[in-house]
C-alpha cells in the first residue's frame, strides 16, 4: 500500500479497506467496501516532509509500472491530503496528474470514480489560492458534464458537486470554452446541464466577469449564446435570454455595448442585432396575501366546488318540496252561472 509518510507503494492490502478484486465484481457498485474519508477527516500525514514534488513523481512512476488499482485508490486519497495541506506543492504537479485523475473517473470500478470525483470537488475551490492550469480545466470539464448526467446516482451526485465548485471558483476562458463545447453535445441532457453550468459560471462573479474573460473568451461565450438562441431547445433559449440580460448589464459599464461587441469582441452586425433585440425580462411583482383574502378565496372555492353546488341544489330541491306540501291547495270556486 502507500505509506502515508512517504507515498511509497507496496503490494500489501490496506487495513482500512476490504477490497474485492474478483473479475465478476469489476463493474459493480461499489467494487469494494471503500472508506471514503470526509474532507474534515483528512489529516496531514506529510507534515514536516520535504521535497514532496519528487515523491509524487516517484509514486506515479511506480503506479504506472504496477497498474495496481488498489494503489490508485490510496494515491487519490493522498492527493486529497496534499490538496488540503500542501496545495502550492500539488499545484506544481497538477497538470501532470490530469490524465491520472481522468483515468480513474472513467474507471469501471465505481469506487475509483467516486474517489477521483471527491478529489476534483476539493481541488477546484483551491483555485482561489492559485489559479488551476488551463489545460487541467479544459480536460476535466467535459468528463464532469458527462458524469453529472450518468445513471448512477452516487456518481452524478459527486460530479454535480464538483461542477458547483467549478461554477464558484473557476470562471475564466478555459472553463467557458470547455462548457461552450459541451452545450452542443450529442446528448440532450448533457447540453442542457452544460449550458446551465455555463450560465452559473458567468453569473456568479457578478461584474468581475469582465476581468476574468479575455476578448477571445467573450467571443466564445457570445457565439455559444447566439447558437443557443437560434436552436430548438426552449429551456436553453429561455436561459440564454436571461444570461444576455445579465451580460448586458455588465457590459453597459464598458460604454457603448454595440461598439464593444463589434470592434473588440469581433461580432458581426447581424449577431449584434440579434442580441440587442432581446427584451429585458421584467419580474412580475407577486401580490401580497393576507388572512382575509385567503379566507375569501377558500370560501369562493368551496362554494364553487361541484360537491357544494350539488349539495345546494339538493337543499333547494328539498326546500321546494316542503314548501309545496305546506301550501294548501285552494279548491276552485265557481259562480252560479258557470258550467261545471
Amino acid at each position: 500500500m502507500i505509506n502515508k509518510g512517504s507515498l511509497e507503494i507496496s503490494g500489501s492490502q490496506s487495513s482500512e479497506i476490504d477490497y474485492d478484486s474478483s473479475p465478476d465484481n469489476l463493474a459493480n457498485t461499489p467494487t469494494m467496501n471503500s472508506v471514503y474519508k470526509k474532507y474534515d477527516d483528512l489529516t496531514d500525514s506529510f507534515k514536516g516532509k520535504e521535497n514532496l514534488e519528487s515523491v509524487i513523481d516517484d509514486c506515479l512512476f511506480e503506479i504506472e509500472k504496477k497498474g495496481d488499482w488498489k494503489a490508485y485508490f490510496e494515491l487519490l486519497e493522498q492527493l486529497r491530503v496534499l490538496n488540503k495541506y500542501h496545495y502550492p506543492t500539488l499545484h506544481t504537479k497538477i497538470a501532470g496528474l490530469t490524465d491520472f485523475i481522468i483515468q480513474n473517473i472513467e474507471s469501471l470500478r465505481s469506487n475509483l470514480t467516486k474517489e477521483a470525483l471527491l478529489l476534483l470537488k476539493e481541488i477546484l475551490p483551491s483555485s482561489k489560492q492559485k489559479e488551476l492550469p488551463k489545460e487541467f480545466i479544459s480536460k476535466i470539464v467535459p468528463i464532469l458534464c458527462d458524469k453529472a448526467v450518468c445513471e448512477k446516482r452516487f456518481i452524478n451526485t459527486e460530479a454535480k458537486g464538483a461542477v458547483k465548485e467549478l461554477e464558484m471558483y473557476c470562471a475564466g476562458d478555459a472553463a467557458v470554452q470547455a462548457l461552450s463545447l459541451k452545450c452542443f453535445d450529442k446528448s440532450g441532457a448533457v447540453c442542457e446541464f452544460s449550458f446551465q453550468a455555463l450560465c452559473n459560471l458567468v453569473k456568479n462573479p457578478g461584474g468581475d466577469i469582465r476581468n476574468k474573460l479575455s476578448l477571445e473568451g467573450w467571443k466564445v461565450l457570445l457565439e455559444c449564446l447566439l447558437k443557443v438562441l437560434e436552436g430548438r431547445r426552449a429551456a436553453m433559449k429561455k436561459q440564454g435570454e436571461a444570461l444576455w440580460n445579465h451580460l448586458k448589464g455588465v457590459l453597459e459599464k464598458e460604454g457603448d455595448i454595440e461598439i464593444f461587441l463589434e470592434t473588440k469582441v469581433g461580432l458581426t452586425k447581424k449577431e449584434i442585432s440579434t442580441l440587442m433585440q432581446i427584451k429585458m425580462t421584467e419580474k412580475k411583482a407577486t401580490p401580497k396575501s393576507n388572512i382575509q383574502s385567503f379566507i375569501k378565496e377558500q370560501k369562493m372555492l368551496i362554494e364553487s366546488s361541484p360537491v357544494n353546488i350539488n349539495h345546494n341544489h339538493m337543499k333547494a330541491f328539498a326546500n321546494n318540496e316542503i314548501a309545496d306540501k305546506e301550501i294548501p291547495k285552494k279548491e276552485p270556486t265557481y259562480d252560479d252561472d258557470d258550467e261545471i
